[in-house]
């Protein structure tokens, strides 16, 4: 473990999960240290790389002598274990992840932090590019679904859109009251945004402050089917603690299919993309989320790629 301490309390603790993040691990840690709001405290907890990631790591916080870091490798615990970690270590008043492979604007952080304590609530997440795997714009997540601000509860429970990862940026707070994240589950978002977002509003900022890398060894866009078990296992989560969403899980699950069809059209795989479309409207014949992606399915990968290119030079 190196670890390198100030006095000073920051007001924002960001932890880095890293498995075998050797190709980009770098890129991310810079854009953290590199933010315009510097009261920042940083924990990397690796989870049992076996590639060079460690010494990736340590050769590129050596130059940060300065600035209160922390790393630490051991046996992989799982994503929620490794977040729940750094939270236990962090100090912050306000608290963020990001992925390993993904990138944050210099001035996320101070955008966010400005956010939250002008407004009070409590959490902030934004727009976010998708780059590929050699950090080239791909789109963007708004391109797909409505963000929006305040209370975005019953938008998560139906599946209307998801915060990006990456993007993240919680009040500690609020965080240890509705118990950090849950380690009995694969992934992290989805089920803590729900958690937090019954009882709490948001903050939600237009512009992109981070950039969402895909590419080969994606733990979610790699495993598509299985992000969607793990979107039904948050849906039976979320009616346990909101009885009044049991009468609508059929409903729910169609609107779980649609987001599905969602996330194989953004990566170009359209034969998917239709068939849970069509498993969504077959539950649900109004979604507008499933009609659009079945649309535009048929325009077929290169069509879309079109699209998408004429969109961004518009921009």
């Amino acid at each position: 473990m190196s670890v390198m301490s100030q006095k000073e309390v920051p007001i924002v603790s960001v932890v880095i999960p890293t498995r075998n993040a050797a190709l980009y691990v770098r890129e991310t840690i810079l854009s953290v240290l590199g933010q315009t709001l510097t009261d920042l405290e940083l924990i990397i907890v690796d989870n049992g790389s076996t590639d060079d990631t460690a010494e990736v790591v340590n050769s590129t916080i050596a130059a940060y002598g300065d600035r209160k870091i922390t790393f630490f490798s051991r046996e992989d615990r799982g994503l929620c274990a490794s977040l729940n970690e750094g939270l236990a270590l962090s100090l912050g008043k306000y608290f963020a992840y990001v992925g390993a492979d993904d990138i944050w604007d210099d001035d996320k952080l101070e955008i966010q932090v400005a956010e939250l304590e002008k407004t009070g609530f409590a959490a902030a997440y934004s727009d976010c590019r998708v780059i590929d795997a050699d950090g080239n714009f791909v789109s963007r997540y708004a391109e797909q679904y409505a963000y929006h601000g305040g209370d975005i509860y019953h938008d998560l429970v139906w599946s209307r859109f998801q915060p990006a990862s990456p993007t993240n940026l919680f009040r500690r707070e609020t965080l240890e009251s509705v118990g950090g994240f849950d380690q009995s589950q694969i992934w992290e978002d989805r089920d803590l945004w729900i958690r937090i977002a019954k009882d709490n509003k948001v903050v939600y900022t237009e512009r992109p402050l981070a950039s969402y890398r895909v590419h080969s060894n994606n733990c979610s866009t790699a495993n598509l089917d299985g992000m969607y078990e793990y979107a039904i296992q948050v849906l039976d989560a979320a009616i346990a603690r909101d009885p009044s969403l049991a009468a609508h899980r059929p409903r729910l699950r169609a609107d779980i299919d649609a987001f599905l069809a969602g996330a194989y059209y953004e990566k170009l795989q359209m034969s998917a993309a239709r068939r849970y479309a069509l498993k969504a409207l077959l539950k649900r014949p109004s979604s507008r989320m499933a009609w659009r992606t079945l649309v535009l399915s048929f325009l077929g990968a290169a069509g879309v790629s079109r699209l998408r290119e004429y969109s961004r030079a518009r921009t």
